[in-house]
């Protein structure tokens, strides 16, 4: 686990303000229908993703945007998007530099910028440590969601 880039972290902030001014100019118009409320939080994070036969584990850095009762939504650098369903691990990294492991799917995925995406996760499953990424195999006899949702095409 790498240790928080300052710089990439204020990069993505500076990208997750912007998003907020965007969204009370569209919810101005409008109102928001969700089921959940959405409650602020930032936080940098590393968001792993599981692709491809052999399992492969990618890396981003990321930035948690806000918190639902059964969700997340964060903004990453990205080389391109996610597939809805497809699982995660995000790591959040609290101001005491403590780790948070969350485990989930992907909800939805929009790219914001050229190499930035906004994805949501349905959360799955927290904990303190690794919940998916220690031991893979492990994971997936164990959680039923996991291991379907790495048949869903990338």
């Amino acid at each position: 686990m790498q240790l928080v880039d300052k710089d990439n972290y204020r990069v993505l902030l500076s990208l997750l303000n912007d998003l907020e001014v965007d969204s009370d100019h569209e919810s101005a118009d409008q109102s928001d229908s969700r089921k959940e409320s959405r409650k602020p939080l930032r936080a940098f994070c590393d968001v792993l993703f599981f692709s491809g036969e052999q399992i492969e584990v990618v890396q981003s850095e990321g930035a948690v945007r806000n918190v639902t009762f059964d969700g997340l939504s964060i903004v990453a650098n990205l080389s391109c998007g996610a597939k809805r369903g497809r699982p995660v691990e995000i790591v959040v990294v609290k101001p005491d530099l403590s780790r948070t492991y969350v485990a989930g799917t992907v909800a939805f995925c929009r790219q914001v910028q050229r190499q930035s995406y906004e994805l949501g996760v349905h959360v799955k499953a927290t904990g303190s440590n690794a919940i998916l990424s220690s031991n893979i195999a492990a994971a997936q006899t164990t959680y039923d969601w996991f291991a379907e949702a790495l048949k869903i095409a990338e």
